[in-house]
């Protein structure tokens, strides 16, 4: 063989393993991204929540850059974007498994769904706890808080069924888990909105939803192994801010919504805070505080 036809073989055969490594490397942007979260991703994280938590069909996905892709709707919640986010972030293919389930109150997620998330054949690095809303269900009867509770007091409250939820997760090795505070509610029910979400008159919700929080911040995140997630109270509804714009309903998020929650997730799981000072900055892509006789 001719010493040019050595020189263009090898000079072919680095092209293509430039092109390999280039495809397999964690910010290479393959044609399908997705495809290779799925065949080279290890779970290290469980995301634990409601209907909040599992999404709704989405026509987006991100690219391992973090780039907007167009896809036919998937249902997606914060858990898959964030997962995006992270491997973006990070350089590492990390995913954040979805285990919301729709309807779940918190002792449903204790006695229903925590037996099969503590049953997977891995451990996950973390979990991410995000759940309450059906609690502060007024129709239903909300769960007692639990405020201040102990022992056997705490049966049947908000703060017992976490604690248990908690409790269990670290037995099972998941060393850190995160607990978000709750989202507001913009209505008592999906259809009805609240005129003043911050009345504590009209928005028993919410009312009951704060009170959740508090338990959290001053009795959950306290403890040993337990971190605080995003305030997303906070980035959703103030005296002078109200971003009801990102929710498609009362109570759940549209896609720019999720969007932000994972945004919010990605920053506290790199251990920044969004929330300075009592407020929380807004997201690029969003207008503020929009007439609310537009909604619905």
């Amino acid at each position: 063989m001719r010493e040019s036809g050595r020189k263009a073989l090898v000079i072919l055969f680095l092209a293509l393993l430039i092109v390999a490594i280039w495809r397999l490397w964690p910010n290479g942007d393959a044609e399908s991204p997705e495809q290779g979260l799925v065949s080279s991703t290890v779970y290290r994280y469980d995301a634990i929540g409601d209907s909040i938590t599992i999404g709704k069909p989405i026509r987006f996905t991100l690219t391992v850059d973090g780039l907007p892709k167009p896809i036919n709707a998937q249902l997606q919640g914060w858990p898959e974007l964030l997962g995006f986010l992270l491997t973006q972030s990070t350089g590492t293919q990390t995913a954040v498994a979805n285990m919301g389930h729709h309807g779940d109150r918190i002792e449903s997620s204790r006695i229903e769904r925590l037996p099969d998330i503590l049953d997977r054949d891995y451990v996950a690095r973390a979990a991410l706890l995000l759940t309450g809303t059906n609690d502060s269900n007024v129709y239903e009867e909300a769960t007692p808080s639990g405020a201040g509770c102990a022992g056997s007091d705490c049966d049947g409250t908000f703060k017992g069924d976490l604690l248990t939820i908690i409790d269990q997760l670290h037995t099972a090795g998941r060393q850190a888990v995160y607990v978000a505070l709750l989202p507001p509610a913009w209505g008592s029910t999906i259809d009805t909105r609240y005129v003043d979400p911050l009345n504590t008159g009209e928005a028993l919700r919410n009312q009951h939803i704060r009170e959740f929080n508090k338990v959290i911040v001053d009795e959950i995140i306290v403890r040993p192994g337990v971190h605080a997630g995003p305030d997303f109270y906070t980035c959703f509804l103030g005296q002078d801010l109200n971003r009801s714009s990102l929710f498609e309903d009362s109570l759940h998020p549209g896609a720019l919504g999720y969007m932000f929650m994972a945004a919010l997730w990605r920053e506290t799981l790199s251990g920044n805070t969004a929330v300075v000072d009592g407020k929380c900055p807004s997201p690029i892509f969003i207008l503020e505080s929009l007439d609310t006789r537009l909604w619905g």
